[in-house]
């Protein structure tokens, strides 16, 4: 979080800027949980990020809340925001409230994840399969819900697949496999931040059914391997790779 001495966090929806990663830690995490409280709450659709962002012109790092909001901009919710941000971290501490477009919201979606999203995005942010088999070798649709912390230094991706994984080859007999995490298989690349097409990855299932919506952390007995993959940007890319 930035430090500037300011009342409040300002809340806007224009001006050019470059995303740059998710915003994550401890007191980062204790904040989305917090703010996901207040988003359950709404009666509209709300998706909302925590992001690194810069300004043009100005070489400096910021932390916002980025939201994407059924009907944009929204002064109550932005004014409920600020009211929680003030109440755990003081008047003097900073966040910038950015309400997204959807061109801001699809640039923001490649290095930054969701913590909140009550409508799934419309384009799936990558596509899955596996050239080595594991039962991954259909081409799926990944949608990003949440990045969480954990024993692995780059943390986890949960993602929302399309069609689901069925169960019965991993012996959860009729319960298919509608959301997996996905780590990097090589040290040094995250799948957080992609610079190279294709991506490889580990794919893994957590050990109970639902995760709860405020949790951002997971303990290592909590995800089971399933197999390694690769994902890729598009399902045409999918598809010749097979």
């Amino acid at each position: 979080m930035s430090s500037e001495n300011k009342e409040k966090p300002d809340s806007f929806s224009g001006g050019s800027i470059h995303f740059l990663a998710e915003q994550t830690g401890v007191s980062e995490n204790e904040l989305k949980e917090a703010l996901v409280k207040l988003f359950q709450s709404q009666k509209r659709a709300v998706r909302a990020y925590l992001a690194q962002i810069e300004y043009d012109k100005k070489n400096e790092t910021n932390v916002a809340l980025c939201i994407w909001f059924e009907y944009r901009d929204d002064e109550k919710l932005a004014s409920d925001v600020s009211s929680i941000f003030r109440r755990m971290f003081g008047p003097h501490e900073h966040l910038d409230i950015l309400f997204l477009n959807k061109q801001q919201e699809t640039a923001l979606r490649k290095v930054c994840c969701p913590f909140f999203s009550s409508k799934r995005v419309d384009c799936p942010d990558f596509y899955l399969t596996s050239s080595e088999g594991y039962n991954l070798e259909d081409i799926r649709a990944c949608y990003k819900e949440r990045q969480l912390s954990g024993s692995h230094p780059d943390g986890y991706m949960l993602c929302e697949i399309y069609p689901p994984i069925v169960g019965q080859a991993y012996g959860l007999g009729e319960r298919d496999v509608h959301k997996i995490i996905i780590v990097s298989r090589h040290a040094r690349h995250s799948v957080f931040h992609i610079d190279e097409w294709p991506a490889y990855v580990h794919v893994a299932r957590l050990t109970f059914d639902t995760i709860p919506i405020d949790k951002f952390t997971v303990a290592k007995d909590d995800i089971e391997s399933m197999g390694l993959a690769e994902i890729y940007r598009t399902p045409m890319a999918a598809e010749t790779s097979r």
